[in-house]
């Protein structure tokens, strides 16, 4: 039996839906205790905000996140959270937004196992992004066996490019895993998922 979640069924080492929920609610709670170290150092503005200009700008942000996470966050992750948490569009992060932008990476976060197994078959060569024909790939597989037409590469491809640069980084992998699976169990998108 398929399921559609992209979960695989317990088949020798693989893991059971459950064991991903489990691992994926420890590193939630991982996020949330590293979130909280932070904030306890003296606050997010306080501690990141190195010129002091009660703003954070990208290279601020990106501290940030490596502080958080452990690993070093690329320059299209960062871009990806400005998109979201900017919401005055002056190219910082202001105290008001720093709880969106939380929000957008610990939810990233959260699938960032799935979308590193989608780029490390998807993108054999490392450029950190989908083109068309590799979302194609993914679609198919995630499609089992259905066929996918250059049509719906082209509105999946349209719906989830954030950035607006025509490929699919990582951070964006999540919208469109999201929409494509809706699309599959033949639901009605009516939310937008960041």
């Amino acid at each position: 039996m398929a399921i559609r979640s992209g979960m695989h069924q317990a088949r020798g080492g693989s893991k059971t839906p459950a064991a991903i929920k489990a691992k994926k609610l420890e590193d939630n709670e991982e996020i949330a205790e590293r979130t909280m170290q932070v904030e306890s150092a003296g606050g997010f503005m306080h501690r990141y905000d190195a010129n002091r200009n009660g703003k954070l700008e990208k290279d601020e942000v990106q501290k940030l996140l490596t502080d958080m996470s452990g690993y070093a966050v690329s320059q299209n992750e960062v871009d990806f959270v400005f998109k979201i948490a900017d919401t005055n569009r002056d190219q910082a992060i202001n105290a008001q937004e720093v709880k969106t932008l939380l929000n957008c990476w610990h939810n990233y976060q959260g699938s960032r196992a799935e979308i590193e197994r989608h780029f490390r078959k998807h993108d054999p060569n490392g450029t950190g992004h989908f083109d068309e024909r590799q979302l194609k790939g993914l679609m198919l597989e995630l499609s089992q066996g259905q066929p996918v037409s250059d049509e719906q590469v082209a509105w999946l491809l349209k719906q989830s490019d954030t950035l607006k640069n025509g490929v699919l980084t990582k951070p964006e992998l999540r919208r469109a895993l999201a929409l494509w699976r809706c699309h599959l169990d033949g639901q009605k998108v009516c939310c937008v998922l960041m």
